[in-house]
């Protein structure tokens, strides 16, 4: 299970919701920075980091682990 948090855009002009990296407590999939969970300091928003999200897609398009059932 992949985990999101808020952290800036691009830009760094605003707030997205990122994919965290497995196992870490706030680097992104795209590479960036997503703060910790916390209620104050950001807008809300439904806005997400489209290159997390590319390589969330990715990542659930490739093949299960060896092992798994129905693989090889």
């Amino acid at each position: 299970m992949y985990e999101m948090r808020m952290g800036p855009d691009e830009a760094g002009t605003g707030s997205v919701w990122h994919v965290l990296a497995e196992g870490t407590r706030s680097r992104a999939l795209c590479g960036g920075w997503a703060d910790p969970p916390t209620p104050q300091g950001h807008t809300r928003t439904e806005r997400h980091c489209g290159p997390c999200l590319n390589l969330l897609r990715e990542r659930m398009r490739a093949p299960a682990a060896t092992g798994a059932p129905g693989t090889a």
